[in-house]
């Protein structure tokens, strides 16, 4: 083994320090020069802290000729020398190792310059980024994970760099430059417009410390990169949390990626999209994926949403899902210009509510929601149904699946027109994220209707598998008869978001099973429960129900005689299993026990009475859900 041999240089700066410290039988040169250098520790890009050095080696092929000077230059990304040495007669075939003297974080170039006795010059540079602290990239995610074909997926970086740097970023795919700019110009991120062919693609995201000179870029590759494979299909990739079924919509923009019109309007004019206004842009935030909106940023589609048919409003919905980013005062959130005298504008007011007014001709009319600001940060659901009636417009509010108000207004004219244009935010816009736009406006038998699935949707949203049924009652039609059995049918009505049942009408729920977890089981009535209403629990096979409530405060059941209790306000809550009942009071809660059905299933009935005189039974929602396992 050859010897190891040390050299000190002592330079002004006190910190460069150039030894031997391996064995150079290690290498193979191959140099076409009879004297050359060969860098071995460092690639063009790389990243060097204060503990970092440069290793490399001066080669020598003819063993007549020997360097005879060194010089080390580094310069800055100025283009500024910051330090230079020289060396007469440098170690030869021996690794070599270069300490770096203290720098300030930045780019900066290394040149080798090597003189030997024959008058020969060679030179060899590279550059490297001098850092203090951490840098890292520590994954790539991408909303949605599987991308759809033609549409926009959202594609972050997951990236560790020290307080206060701006470190630059610069994503690719295969050779391409697909963005590339400052963290603090948004570039953690980027909206991918998925090819038109299924299939996976590489997207490569690569971190420097610093970026480039004069708006220029990096010519070499960054030592710190990560590519992520991206699965493209050509098939939808709807979820059930998303408003469905497309076909029950006149528009639907489902802003995942896209701005096309799904709805039935969108089909029939397939060239028309929405377009970004402003500065919005697609985002996905704690992966909810929609359009961020505000300060003149929308999205405007040049067509007028609204299903009007021989000049008359079609009964519909019209449905936001958004993040709220903030106070609401004065922001327009739709805006639905038909020309000709009619205009429709939904919008918070001074006081933050939500408000809608539809102008037509030298009439307005205006529809207070009941909903005052927005919880910032969380996703919320608004709904607005408008049912077109004779006696005038019904419109009915809904915040996250509740009805929060119930309105009659004036008759719309029969002449409103069809053309149009939508502005959603705008100018004065709302700020935040709109994630979702549906206008409903038939159902699945294709009968003009509202949204019959609002408080439906919001529990699916909540409860998840555990749902077993929820009902708000606030579309057009009575629930379908092949499930729920009713009686007095014809004098059934559903009203303002209830279900009316008038003097001796009956509602029998589909049967459900009682499980062993724990199901829980809500009704909630509106306005006055008259008298003698009763809700009855029976087992399916049984001859007679074994529990009978008057919501008005006294229980019925086989084994004990009949007790009194305090309400729980305007609701009964029950909390089954298949041994025992528990009643929720405004008290203590009222406990049955009974012997399960024997060979029979454990299936339940549940059927609601309304008096045989004294009035209707109003029913606002039903809910049966199964308690969390535990």
């Amino acid at each position: 083994m050859q010897r190891l041999l040390r050299l000190s240089i002592y330079i002004l700066m006190g910190g460069l320090l150039l030894v031997s410290c391996s064995d150079v039988s290690m290498f193979t040169p191959s140099v076409k020069e009879s004297v050359g250098i060969r860098i071995l520790s460092l690639s063009e890009g790389d990243f060097l802290g204060e503990d970092d050095s440069v290793d490399f080696i001066i080669q020598t092929e003819d063993q007549s000729t020997e360097p005879e000077l060194l010089e080390i230059e580094l310069i800055a990304q100025s283009g500024q020398s910051v330090w230079n040495t020289s060396i007469s007669s440098p170690l030869t075939d021996e690794e070599l190792e270069l300490l770096l003297p203290d720098l300030e974080a930045g780019q900066y170039t290394i040149v080798f310059t090597v003189h030997d006795t024959e008058g020969g010059i060679e030179e060899e540079e590279i550059s490297f980024f001098y850092v203090t602290g951490q840098y890292a990239i520590k994954g790539i995610s991408s909303y949605p994970p599987t991308s759809v074909a033609g549409h926009e997926t959202v594609i972050e970086a997951d990236l560790l760099f020290p307080s206060g740097a701006n470190p630059y970023i610069r994503w690719s795919q295969d050779e391409v430059i697909l963005a590339k700019g400052p963290v603090a110009d948004g570039l953690k991120s980027i909206t991918w417009v998925a090819p038109a062919e299924e299939g996976v693609y590489s997207i490569r995201v690569e971190l420097f410390p610093v970026p480039p000179p004069g708006g220029t870029d990096f010519t070499f590759s960054s030592s710190l990169s990560l590519a992520a494979q991206l699965f493209v299909t050509t098939a939808s990739l709807l979820t059930e949390d998303e408003l469905l079924p497309e076909d029950s919509y006149y528009s639907l923009f489902h802003l995942n990626g896209t701005l096309r019109n799904s709805g039935l309007l969108g089909k029939d004019t397939t060239k028309v999209e929405a377009k970004a206004i402003g500065q919005a842009v697609l985002s996905n935030e704690n992966g909810i994926m929609g359009y961020q909106t505000g300060s003149g940023a929308g999205l405007l589609y040049p067509l007028n949403v609204l299903p009007i048919f021989e000049g008359k409003l079609s009964p519909c919905t019209i449905t936001f899902k958004l993040v709220s980013k903030g106070e609401k005062d004065g922001e327009n959130l739709l805006t639905i210009d038909g020309g000709e005298g009619f205009r429709l504008r939904i919008f918070f007011d001074s006081e933050e509510q939500l408000v809608a007014t539809i102008a037509v001709g030298n009439t307005l009319l205006k529809l207070p929601s009941n909903i005052f600001g927005l919880k910032v940060d969380e996703h919320h659901r608004l709904d607005l149904s408008l049912v077109p009636t004779e006696e005038g417009l019904r419109a009915l509010w809904f915040l996250n699946g509740r009805q929060t108000a119930s309105l009659l207004l004036s008759p719309l004219p029969a002449d409103l027109p069809l053309d149009g244009e939508t502005i959603v935010a705008g100018e004065k816009g709302f700020t935040g994220i709109v994630t979702e736009l549906g206008v409903y406006f038939r159902d699945a038998l294709n009968r003009p209707s509202v949204d019959p699935g609002i408080y439906r949707a919001a529990m699916r949203q909540r409860y998840g598998r555990r749902l077993v049924l929820a009902e708000g009652f606030e579309g057009l039609y009575l629930p379908d008869p092949d499930s729920w059995r009713l009686t007095s049918a014809d004098s059934t009505t559903l009203r303002g978001g209830q279900l009316v049942l008038p003097s001796s009408a009956r509602l029998t729920l589909p049967f459900f099973e009682v499980g062993r977890e724990d199901t829980v089981f809500l009704i909630e009535f509106q306005g006055e429960i008259p008298p003698g209403s009763t809700l009855a629990l029976q087992w399916e096979g049984a001859e007679q129900p074994f529990l009978v409530i008057d919501p008005t405060g006294e229980i019925f059941s086989q084994a004990r005689e009949s007790e009194e209790f305090s309400p729980a306000g305007m609701n009964i809550q029950l909390t089954l299993t298949r041994s025992s009942v528990s009643l929720a009071t405004a008290d203590a809660p009222i406990r049955y026990s009974f012997e399960a059905p024997g060979d029979r299933s454990n299936w339940l009935s549940v059927a609601l009475l309304s008096p045989e005189r004294n009035g209707n039974l109003q029913i606002d929602t039903i809910l049966i859900v199964q308690e969390q396992e535990s």
